[in-house]
């Protein structure tokens, strides 16, 4: 089912032309029922579209025999997605054309057809060249080799195609060899198998066994692993400084390629984006992040997420005008409410951040910022995050941290009561792990607030130890995340504090009379 729903978004992500095949969208068929329940989620089991659409059981040979018919039929499209469409960059066009043409090579030989064979093989050579495809041109090179030197007998370029096929196989054998150490690498990283100290150790030696590789081939392929290689050394001890260099010299490299190499300069600046938060160095990471906007298309999940680290890296280093023109334009994207609703409920999270801000003055006023926050509803923020508040340690943190200094801001110190009670019992249970040190310490003084009466000088006094306790750990010495401390707790404190006067408030506990 997996797979089959995979074939049935590729292709209508792929943009098909139905011209000529049945129309999988307008088509008043079985098929095209099946197509858009598959690409609506409407249809999660097999059971279910089996009963829905033939009234049997998923074992039943009819249902057999009719996913069967219909997966090839999809397989069959796939030689005609629309490659021409801006959503893929020239290298991603010709690795199509390049492995479509080798599928047609490889049938035109299938029917002795060699000449025909012969010209597409010289075609693919060349675009493969290029871009550096080395498997298809150690493919192509071995069939011209043998065209040349068993069909027609011409020695000349039988030794030209001979020489190249014993380049480039030998380099797919040594991508291949990188290729396969780096992947064993990521098995004991993701798997957590081992620590970090016995992970760089085995990234080390992987390292040695291929330092000659990477001296003697400039290839796409090999560079990138052995690259991805190096970074673990560094990584996987949090050795940000020897991160960043790897990544430097990767995003070096990779720049200076004839074509587009996006998916290895994202790899690589996302990294860099990583470290520079770690290192609390808001600043280039900024720059980090707005390079990642610049070469991801407009609208696209990891545009998403590139300006997600542009906004955060500029919350923490009090860039709040910034931070604040570019939440406008994730949230007035056209694309915005096709995000999952984990990453909209961010920007809901994020946009109380900027109220908070800008009711304490610290974003300051204009006519765009006015008119956004006039219309903001604490209401609504309260009720909008069903899928963050069951998240215990992580989003449901900044929520709940929110949620009181709303309160603040509203001056509705009974519900603040409330909500800080139960506060406290849940920081009693989720917050006791080492990771979350510094949210346990702003939460404790945060329950300071109501026990001195919304009084400044008796909060300030009772939360000395506690925020003693918070600059122990500073934020780049933590391991909790961005996005967990949206504004970093020492400047979220001076806030709250804005929000008190030397006014002592008593609320009257609540009647247990009927």
């Amino acid at each position: 089912m997996i797979a089959l729903k995979e074939l049935a978004f590729l292709i209508k992500e792929g943009k098909v032309s139905s011209l000529h095949f049945i129309d999988l969208l307008n088509d008043d068929g079985v098929i095209s029922e099946y197509y858009q329940g598959l690409i609506s989620n409407r249809f999660e089991t097999d059971d279910e579209i089996a009963n829905t659409l033939f009234g049997k059981s998923k074992s039943s040979p009819t249902y057999k025999k009719f996913k069967k018919e219909f997966k090839k039929e999809l397989v069959n499209r796939l030689f005609f997605i629309d490659i021409e469409h801006s959503k893929y960059n020239d290298r991603q066009k010709a690795y199509h054309k390049c492995y479509k043409d080798w599928a047609a090579i490889k049938i035109l030989l299938g029917q002795s057809a060699w000449n025909s064979a012969k010209n597409l093989c010289i075609k693919v050579y060349k675009m493969a060249l290029k871009y550096e495809f080395n498997d298809v041109i150690a493919d192509v090179a071995r069939i011209l080799r043998l065209y040349y030197g068993t069909r027609v007998g011409d020695a000349k370029f039988y030794e030209k195609y001979s020489k190249i096929f014993d380049y480039y196989s030998t380099l797919r054998n040594r991508e291949e060899f990188v290729e396969g150490l780096y992947t064993d690498l990521v098995v004991s990283y993701v798997n957590k198998r081992s620590d970090g100290q016995i992970i760089q150790q085995k990234a080390y030696e992987y390292y040695q066994l291929i330092e000659k590789d990477l001296a003697t081939y400039d290839s796409y392929w090999l560079r990138l692993c052995g690259y991805l290689i190096q970074l673990i050394i560094f990584s996987s001890v949090k050795d940000q400084e020897g991160t960043l260099s790897v990544c430097n010299e990767a995003i070096a490299f990779f720049n200076k390629k004839t074509f587009k190499t996006d998916t290895a300069l994202q790899i690589f600046l996302y990294q860099r984006m990583v470290s520079f938060a770690e290192l609390n160095d808001y600043e280039e990471g900024k720059l980090a992040a707005l390079e990642g906007i610049k070469i991801v298309k407009e609208g696209t999940g990891n545009w998403f997420k590139y300006q997600e680290w542009f906004f955060l890296f500029s919350m923490h280093k009090g860039d709040y005008k910034e931070a604040f023109r570019g939440f406008l334009k994730v949230r007035n994207h056209k694309r915005f409410r096709f995000l999952p609703d984990n990453s909209k409920e961010l920007w809901l999270i994020y946009e109380a951040y900027l109220y908070l801000l800008w009711k304490t003055s610290y974003l300051g006023f204009g006519t765009i910022v006015n008119r956004h926050f006039n219309e903001f509803k604490s209401g609504r923020f309260f009720n909008a995050l069903p899928v963050f508040e069951r998240d215990k340690r992580g989003m449901n943190i900044p929520i709940l941290i929110a949620q009181i200094l709303l309160m603040l801001i509203n001056r509705d110190y009974q519900k603040a009561i409330d909500r800080i009670e139960a506060i406290n019992k849940y920081c009693s249970r989720y917050l006791t792990k080492n990771e979350t040190f510094r949210s346990n310490s702003f939460i404790k003084m945060l329950i300071q607030i109501p026990a001195s009466g919304f009084h400044r000088a008796a909060v300030e006094r009772k939360t000395k130890k506690y925020l003693s306790n918070l600059m122990t750990v500073p934020y780049g010495m933590s391991t909790q995340n961005l996005e967990v401390e949206i504004i970093p707790y020492e400047k979220l404190w001076e806030m709250a504090l804005e929000l008190m006067g030397n006014k002592r408030y008593t609320i009257r506990k609540k009647s247990n009379k009927a």
